[in-house]
């Protein structure tokens, strides 16, 4: 397969031409550079059909909607000790010069308080923790 800086790969094998969502709704306008490209790449490739990517996304995925650093900062000064808390201001302070820390912050807080986990951080927990 042959990828693009326009987020555009040509799928030979499977007779595809598979372009991003960015890319499609920038191609949806006629006067831009996405649209003369993939009409350059249709031109080429007349029988193959132009999909979509699809995410892949993953069905037994955690998720703790609701679960943020405002949320595991409370939860802390309720139930953590002095040493936790430090332990989480110093990720927090490491995390501001990272544009992806939250992952390892919020695996740190669920390790570090599996009942949060064990017990419905999910939603409706989380939820109504945070409306009190």
């Amino acid at each position: 397969m042959a990828k693009s800086k326009y987020n555009l790969t040509v799928d030979h094998p499977k007779k595809r031409i598979i372009i991003g969502k960015a890319f499609n709704k920038k191609q949806a306008d006629i006067t831009s550079e996405e649209y003369a490209k993939l009409c350059e790449v249709v031109e080429m490739f007349p029988k193959y059909r132009v999909t979509v990517k699809e995410i892949k996304k993953n069905p037994h995925k955690e998720s703790y909607k609701g679960l943020n650093y405002d949320y595991m900062e409370r939860y802390i000064a309720v139930k953590g000790t002095r040493a936790d808390r430090q332990e989480y201001d110093d990720m927090r302070l490491l995390a501001e010069c990272h544009s992806k820390r939250f992952p390892v912050i919020k695996q740190w807080f669920l390790d570090k308080y599996p009942e949060v986990k064990e017990y419905g951080a999910k939603a409706e927990f989380i939820n109504q923790l945070n409306a009190a």
